[in-house]
């Protein structure tokens, strides 16, 4: 009672707590939703706290409980009665309810509830007691209805007896006192349960508690005590169970177990065996000793005076007949024992009601003989317990209960009625404001669905309006609490509108686009298959949610240019309106036969969509590049400010979230094509076409990774790009660690370099990630070799991987492998560290490629950073493999940071060559005479011969036919200029001239002129300055010769005059170079001189009629002259190597 109690003062205090939030939800004018969260909120923190609290004590609970009760599971076990735990359950119910469908279409529905017309008792007592022999014999007038044999033996569960007068269960001993305690005790209250949900207004009439005989003279007082408190526990639950005060009649079964019974019992008249043997207590006195001693003397008394009339009725009498009453007093004892425990009220329970004292017997010997007749068994039953029927009360604490109800009914309900208030109040402000603006909305909003003259776009957006007046009207009814539009407007307004949508979406929207699909694919565009194709496949899958609601597929939105590439005058932002306008269509659309037949025309038109393309899957890749996910760039890795023309790029449908979306599209594509065997292999074919594209994708990329070296623009952004490598900023290192999470989802494909780069990953987790931090930790790795924590497991990993990439390879100790090659690791950073602390020094630069060009065969010659780095990559190259053909892209990359670093330096060499010609040869030549270059630049000790040999030796070499050259080491040269190459290349074959005197033999040959000029030249003169005289060759046309001596030291200009008419023609070939320049205008012996050759002298000439002048000679020895016009410079150029 006191937990009704606590029950009704929860259910007020949540009632008021409810009325409180509620109505101050509303004073504050805010919506009722808002008060309805702060309870949802209270409530649920309320709710976590109990079923926490709960949680504990029934964890605490079932702890003890499964330390007591046996670990056999009773369910998964046959017990003794040869079922297991469910079957037993299945039979009592089916039992059960096999009575009470029986009763209900027997006769006694004419007299009203067949479930109440006759009295109902149930028999109880341990097993053996003799409850289903005492019903058997009891000779009672049973119906033919089928409901079990009854055969002989115990009862299994339940047995009913359905005789004239009433309805008797008969139970299985072991619910009064268990066998098994879990297993019985459940049953028990299953039948109860049973009884009180098919019998709640008299439940139960009586109950016949049974006890044998033979047990209240023979068992010990604790084996009648325990007895008698395993039947009240039973009997305790059911009075709590059906809240009634059952009257119990106690009966004395096996009374032919009483010494002298039997042979009494032959001197009964046959009358007298159907009557009651027993006594009915009419007192409502709780003293049952008394009643039971009351009851066991007014037997006696009866046997007594019954004896006399049954010794006057025969001659010779049993001494049973005198013995009898005195054998029976004996029971009285075990009897007390029996009641005191099984009846008898205490402090803690209430006590049944005991009603009476009875005694039957079903079995007693005649002559020696079993004799089966059930003897004061018939008029128990038909005449005895059905008068009691009223006598049925209920417990006091039913009753308090009940008027506990009446009590706290009207408090209840006036609480609900103020929160009811509150709560309309609220909803009507609620639906007020949501009315308003809907009509707020739409009020001005004109949706005219019969005009057949709207454009594409508008019939777009004349449904998405239509539509989201739908969803506002919806959204309003759905929150309705008391639903006002339905109770008002009568039909289902929503409804009708969404009818008219689905027809106008369909007759005006959908039917133009889908009867010309084919046609539309015909004529589509290569670039708009994949927005065509992904648009069908979407919208089919849209259509087989809606045809298949239990599937777990998630529909995905239609592409915002679906309707576009069908229909170019549709605008954007209609076009992106159709995917919400559709998939609404497919939700809100009752004809799930239209839909089908939907569904197949879109899966024809994606199968001819699909033939159209013969193949090719370049439409699924365009598909997922449309989706926005970012493509791999080289920018992501390398820093630099110039902008690279046709950069390597990896498109976002070869990254991870490009692969995600392809999967689940390609799902979409396989759900889209359940039914078309031909489509969904298409997804196969697929599967090895993009591994193919991925793989390649990244591996090209690999490829030309090396070109972002090429975005820097300047020396800074190269020293910034150097201090990198030795960090984890490293782009190489950060390429090979994207690619190996990039490609892990074709880990299974033995792709280019796969096992290399997996195995760095796994040393990157050891090794250190700065080089310019020093040492790694050596003692740390091999601690986290030793542990089997997360590290551990991750070095076995690479144990693995580092087995597969040295297969082959001669091996050692997996832990001394690892540390070995995470010290080469470490050390190659450090050596990269190295390289950019020292990138400012230009002769370090210099020093590093000279050595690289000197031996080319062996890179980690030397002392430099450089080497040491080349150093690092031998050793792990001694670990892991040299580079072949299938680890190409892994050393490429790997050792990318030594060439980027040659690449600077190679640029800061060249640097560091210009300074060295600038101070050590063009400072040496300035201010120098003319005459005196060659001998200085190029002569046997010129400081140009001294330049190369001591400079730039290493990175130029002499080709046949072709001279010096720049040397290429692993496609790799200096920057020399070419200007430079070609006076190396011209003064090697003019070396001979310097210092050295040449004599050039000319004879004279006549001078002309045109026939008919009116003037012809006389005398021509060649003069050759030098330094110790003039040189003369005087010509008046007449053979003559002269021998010309000429030095590059000591000559200088050359003079040629011409005497013609009264002009002198003056030709100037100036510098040290005059001869030569003289000797190149006529190294075929002859020159002729137009008037143009003469500008100052130009007019007279023609006045004279002279249109040229043609001069001859025959020249010997010109040619060392002539070639050193080329062979030996006099100037030299500024730049002579490249720098930045």
């Amino acid at each position: 009672m006191r937990t009704f109690f606590r029950i009704l003062a929860w259910i007020f205090i949540l009632l008021l707590i409810s009325g409180v939030v509620l109505s101050i939800t509303y004073l504050l004018d805010r919506p009722l939703i808002e008060g309805g969260y702060a309870l949802a909120g209270i409530f649920s923190i309320w709710l976590a706290i109990i079923m926490i609290r709960k949680a504990i004590i029934r964890y605490r609970a079932k702890a003890q409980v499964k330390s007591l009760l046996n670990s056999e599971s009773p369910d998964d076990q046959h017990d003794d009665l040869g079922m297991t735990s469910s079957e037993l359950k299945k039979s009592l119910s089916g039992r059960w309810y096999q009575t009470i469908r029986a009763l209900k279409r027997s006769q006694l529905k004419f007299q009203g509830d067949p479930l109440y017309v006759l009295p109902w008792y149930m028999i109880f007592g341990r097993p053996t007691s003799g409850k289903s022999t005492s019903l058997r014999n009891a000779k009672l007038l049973l119906p033919s209805i089928d409901l079990s044999s009854k055969e002989e033996g115990s009862t299994l569960n339940l047995e009913w007896w359905l005789h004239e007068e009433g309805i008797i269960i008969d139970t299985a001993g072991r619910y009064a006192v268990p066998d098994k305690l879990e297993r019985d005790r459940k049953e028990w209250n299953q039948i109860l349960s049973m009884l009180s949900r098919h019998k709640q207004k008299e439940p139960l009439n009586g109950l016949v508690l049974v006890v044998a005989a033979n047990r209240l003279l023979n068992c010990s007082e604790d084996e009648l005590l325990e007895e008698g408190r395993q039947v009240r526990n039973s009997i305790n639950r059911m009075m709590e169970k059906l809240e009634v005060k059952v009257p119990v009649y106690l009966m004395v079964t096996k009374s032919d177990l009483i010494p002298g019974f039997s042979e009494w019992a032959q001197y009964i008249p046959d009358e007298l065996k159907n009557q009651a043997m027993g006594y009915l207590n009419e007192s409502e006195s709780g003293d049952y000793d008394s009643i039971a001693d009351t009851a066991l003397d007014s037997v006696l008394d009866r046997l007594k005076e019954v004896r006399l009339l049954m010794m006057e009725q025969t001659d010779s009498p049993s001494d049973a007949l005198l013995t009898l009453p005195k054998t029976m007093e004996d029971l009285r004892s075990g009897l007390h024992t029996f009641i005191r425990t099984a009846l008898q009220g205490n402090a803690y329970q209430e006590a049944p009601r005991f009603r009476g004292l009875y005694f039957s017997s079903s079995i007693h010997s005649e002559d020696g003989k079993t004799v089966r007749d059930g003897m004061f068994l018939h008029d128990f039953f038909t005449k005895i317990l059905p008068p009691d029927r009223g006598l049925l009360v209920s417990l006091p604490s039913a009753v308090r209960f009940r008027r506990a109800v009446r009590k706290y009914a009207l408090g209840i309900s006036g609480a609900l009625t103020f929160v009811s208030a509150v709560a309309l109040t609220g909803l009507y402000n609620q639906d007020s404001t949501f009315l308003s603006e809907i009509e707020t909305n739409f009020s001005g909003t004109v949706i005219n669905t019969n005009d057949d003259s709207q454009s594409a776009s508008m019939r777009l957006d004349t449904a998405h309006r239509l539509k989201s007046m739908i969803e506002s009207m919806q959204a309003y009814k759905d929150q309705e609490y008391i639903p006002w539009s339905s109770l008002m407007a009568g039909n289902d307004q929503v409804a009708i509108l969404k009818q008219k949508y689905i027809d106008y979406v369909h007759n005006s929207i959908l039917l133009e686009y889908d009867n010309s699909i084919k046609r539309t694919i015909d004529d589509l565009e290569e670039k708009n298959t994949s927005v065509l194709a992904g648009g069908l496949v979407r919208r089919i899958n849209v259509l087989q949610k809606r045809l298949n609601p239990e599937s777990e597929f998630e529909i995905q939105p239609i592409g915002n240019d679906y309707i576009i590439v069908q229909d170019n005058s549709v605008g954007d932002e209609e076009s992106i309106l159709f995917s919400d306008i559709y998939i609404s269509y497919v939700d809100w659309s009752q004809s799930l036969i239209g839909l089908e037949e939907e569904k197949k025309r879109l899966q024809a038109a994606l199968l001819h969509l699909i033939k159209q393309n013969h193949g090719d899957y370049s439409w699924i890749i365009q598909w997922a590049n449309a989706q926005g996910f970012d493509p791999v760039q080289l920018k992501s890795f390398w820093g630099g400010s110039i902008k690279l023309v046709d950069a390597p790029e990896i498109s976002s449908a070869y990254t991870l979230p490009g692969y995600e979306f392809i999967q689940e599209f390609l799902t979409e594509f396989k759900m889209a094509n359940t039914d078309d065997k031909q489509l969904s292999d298409i997804q196969q074919d697929f599967n090895q076409y993009y591994q193919r594209k991925y793989i390649n994708a990244w591996t090209d990329f690999a490829d030309r990774f090396d070109e972002g070296k090429q975005k820097q623009r300047d020396r800074k952004e190269w020293t910034v790009l150097l201090d990198r490598m030795a960090t984890a900023d490293n782009p190489y290192f950060t390429l090979l660690q994207t690619m190996h999470d990039q490609l892990a989802p074709f880990s299974d494909v033995d792709y280019q370099s796969r096992d290399k780069i997996a195995f760095f990953t796994e040393i990157q987790s050891y090794s250190i990630s700065d080089g310019r931090k020093g040492k790694g930790g050596g003692k740390l790795l091999k601690k986290a070799l030793g542990k089997l924590g997360k590290v551990g497991k991750l070095a076995k990993k690479g144990m693995k991987i580092h087995k597969k990439a040295t297969k082959g390879q001669k091996g050692g100790d997996d832990g001394s492998a690892l540390e070995d090659a995470v010290k080469a690791a470490d050390a190659y950073k450090q050596a990269l560290a190295e390289v950019a602390f020292k990138a400012d020094s230009r002769s370090q630069s210099l020093s590093t490629i000279t050595t690289l060009f000197q031996t080319p065969d062996s890179p980690e010659a030397g002392n430099g950073p450089l080497a040491s780095a080349w150093v690092s990559v031998k050793e792990l190259q001694a670990l892991i493999g040299k580079p072949i053909s299938t680890t190409r892209i892994f050393w490429k990359l790997y050792m990318g940071p030594i060439y980027a670093a040659y690449d600077y330096m190679q640029r800061e060499s060249s640097c560091a060559i210009q300074d060295r010609w600038e101070d050590n040869v063009l400072a040496s030549i300035d201010g120098v005479a003319k005459n005196n270059l060659g001998n200085l630049l190029v002569g046997e000790e010129g400081v140009l011969w001294n330049f190369l040999d001591t400079e730039v030796s290493p990175f130029v070499k002499k080709q046949f036919k072709k001279g010096y050259v720049r040397a290429n080491i692993e496609q790799r040269s200096l920057g020399l200029t070419e200007t430079f190459l070609d006076v190396l290349n011209q003064s090697a074959a003019g070396a001979f001239v310097v210092g050295n005197q040449f004599t050039v033999s000319m004879n004279a040959l006549p001078s002309g002129t045109n026939s008919d000029a009116k003037v012809s030249p006389y005398a021509t003169f060649i003069d050759l300055h030098c330094s110790d005289g003039t040189q003369t060759m005087a010509n008046y046309n007449y053979p003559t010769q002269h021998d010309f001596n000429w030095a590059l030291e000591t000559c200088g200009d050359t003079t040629l005059r011409i005497e013609i008419g009264q002009l002198t023609l003056l030709k100037e070939y100036l510098g040290v170079k005059g001869f030569g320049k003289f000797l190149l205008d006529f190294q075929d012996g002859r020159r002729i001189f137009t008037v143009d050759d003469f500008p100052n002298q130009k007019a007279q000439l023609i006045n004279n009629g002279v249109r040229y002048i043609d001069v001859s000679y025959e020249i010997n020895g010109q040619r060392p002259v002539i070639q050193m016009l080329d062979t030996v410079p006099l100037e030299l150029p500024q730049l002579a190597a490249y720098c930045w």
